[in-house]
């Protein structure tokens, strides 16, 4: 349960943090055309950080889901 918040945290911040930031500045033309590159470079990186975190924590509730129904653990 404490990894699936922690990637909510993570997601939120991202978003909020970086992206909205950075697409805000791509879409009204305020980046400095020589940082255009670096920048796309860098959200790409984060983009994929950030798929990774998703397909592991979606592999990760469905091998915690299977080991629930295996076990029959109840609260």
């Amino acid at each position: 349960m404490a990894i699936c918040q922690y990637f909510q945290w993570y997601y939120s911040a991202d978003v909020f943090g970086y992206y909205l930031s950075v697409n805000l500045q791509f879409i009204n033309q305020t980046m400095n055309p020589d940082d255009v590159a670096f920048e796309l470079q860098r959200w790409e990186m984060i983009h994929i950080a950030r798929t990774i975190l998703a397909i592991l924590s979606t592999v990760l509730a469905i091998v915690a889901y299977f080991r629930y129904e295996e076990n029959g653990i109840q609260k």
